[in-house]
């Protein structure tokens, strides 16, 4: 019987916390962008579930995704908050970090 109420619960709640969880994804990647927009790049949350965040910067370089993925805390954000990749660019080349595996290529 308990078990029954909490399948009942978890359908009822799931498309709540799915909602949740979509909008704390679009709200890191905002605050992100005004924390990062006077160097010059722009972060947004994109893909299904807004699953992807992207950092861009024209002077992105591989070099600057790792450092980035070392040194700022954004693969730990990045896997609390439920992203599947982390996505850095400089609008011709780009850098996948995915969450799951925690590397870069």
């Amino acid at each position: 019987m308990a078990n029954a109420m909490r399948m009942i619960q978890y359908a009822i709640l799931q498309p709540s916390l799915q909602i949740a969880a979509v909008a704390n994804r679009e709200l890191y990647a905002h605050e992100m962008g005004q924390r990062m927009r006077d160097d010059g790049m722009q972060v947004s949350a994109s893909g299904r579930g807004n699953s992807t965040v992207r950092f861009v910067s024209p002077q992105m370089t591989r070099q600057m995704a790792m450092q980035l993925v070392e040194t700022a805390k954004i693969p730990e954000q990045a896997k609390a908050l439920q992203f599947r990749r982390v996505v850095f660019s400089s609008g011709r080349r780009s850098w996948s970090y995915d969450v799951a595996r925690g590397r870069l290529r």
